[in-house]
């Protein structure tokens, strides 16, 4: 339960180790600290939208669609809705 109205230095960013400062108040003469260590991860990539042609009455499959993606997205998404024929499919 951290008191409010401390200080956090340095300034706040993105990535490193923040520390947040209460000024001790008289009689106590001592501040009272403590570190945050803030780290990012990547975002996840869907890659971007594509086009698929397929035989009428044909189910697709994951792998089609995912080889249809463009840019360089990350596997191990799941499809909504569940997979069918023709229709919009979204990774």
């Amino acid at each position: 339960t951290p008191d409010s109205g401390g200080t956090w230095t340095p300034t706040l960013a993105g990535t490193g180790t923040y520390t947040y400062t209460v000024t001790a108040t008289s009689p106590c003469t001592i501040d009272s600290t403590s570190e945050i260590v803030v780290s990012e991860q990547a975002t996840p990539n869907a890659g971007t939208d594509g086009t698929l042609t397929i035989c009428e009455g044909t189910t697709v499959t994951e792998t089609q669609l995912f080889n249809e993606l463009g840019g360089t997205p990350d596997s191990g998404g799941t499809w909504t809705p569940t997979l069918a024929g023709t229709g919009t499919y979204t990774y």
